[in-house]
């Protein structure tokens, strides 16, 4: 087993209907600006809003084209729903060989030995010049939802970086000018709620994959270095994915009124976003 520190939690995805729109209710809600704009994500049918959210990142992610996996689980969930979520470890390429060991293997890849996972990437086969100089400086593994509980996930490294437990350390898939879009209203997230219909069997895979252990408790938790996976009933019919995200600000008042002022309040009062609960956490500067 590994401990906490083995992991940062750098990068969460949500799939939206309408990208221009979500988008505002975040800058709105948690006064995030975005970073970086991934023309790289139009080969996959896409186009991509990346906000930095303390030291971490939220992306919103919009089909453009009919047919791609992120419309398809759009319409599975129902709307908008959280997507993916993207850990940065020390050695991608490491964990991708450890995985593949115990017979789990990657559906793409960037940097590194395969190591079983099937799809570098590439334009229909084609090399690729700009991704072969990503992988330079970010190497990545993507695994199939059911590897995560249906969810998408990926475990990346930055081999280029010093230091990549540093808060602001360089993430190259938020482009390299993100830095000058920080804001200091929202501090960063704290925890993610994943939802299933068995938690414990779902904590339990999740230990599998990252090896970490399973918090025992009411509701099972692993921890990573920068925020807790906590693993819940499910909310909705597809039982599937992420629900919550639980995000430090400075006011959490300022945030609510924000909401209820671009309709980000649902019947109950709770503050929701990109189809995600939001849950606010109070953390007033020193």
């Amino acid at each position: 087993m590994f401990t906490a520190t083995e992991y940062r939690l750098r990068q969460v995805a949500a799939v939206v209907g309408d990208l221009a729109a979500s988008v505002a209710q975040v800058e709105a809600v948690l006064g995030l600006k975005v970073g970086y704009r991934d023309p790289g994500v139009a080969k996959y049918g896409l186009e991509n809003a990346i906000l930095p959210i303390g030291a971490q990142f939220l992306e919103l992610v919009s089909p453009t084209v009919p047919g791609t996996s992120a419309g398809r689980y759009l319409d599975r969930r129902g709307g908008d729903a959280g997507y993916m979520l993207i850990f940065q470890a020390d050695s991608a390429e490491s964990h991708r060989q450890r995985l593949a060991e115990i017979g789990v293997f990657g559906i793409e890849y960037c940097g590194g030995e395969a190591h079983g996972s099937r799809t570098a990437p590439s334009l229909d086969g084609v090399h690729d010049p700009a991704l072969s100089a990503f992988a330079q400086v970010h190497h990545m593994t993507h695994f199939h939802p059911r590897d995560f509980t249906g969810i998408l996930a990926s475990i990346d490294s930055a081999p280029t970086v010093a230091d990549w437990r540093a808060p602001t350390s360089d993430w190259y898939p938020a482009g390299t000018d993100w830095r000058g879009s920080l804001t200091g209203f929202c501090t960063g997230l704290h925890g993610v709620d994943i939802q299933s219909a068995d938690p414990a069997a779902a904590a339990a895979q999740w230990s599998r994959m990252l090896a970490l252990a399973v918090e025992a408790g009411e509701t099972p938790e692993i921890r990573v270095s920068d925020c807790t996976l906590r693993f819940v009933s499910p909310i909705d019919a597809d039982g599937t994915g992420f629900v919550t995200l639980h995000v430090g600000v400075r006011s959490v008042e300022q945030a609510r009124a924000a909401a209820a002022q671009c309709g980000a309040l649902d019947a109950a009062g709770s503050v929701r976003l990109a189809g995600m609960e939001i849950v606010l956490v109070e953390e007033r500067q020193a």
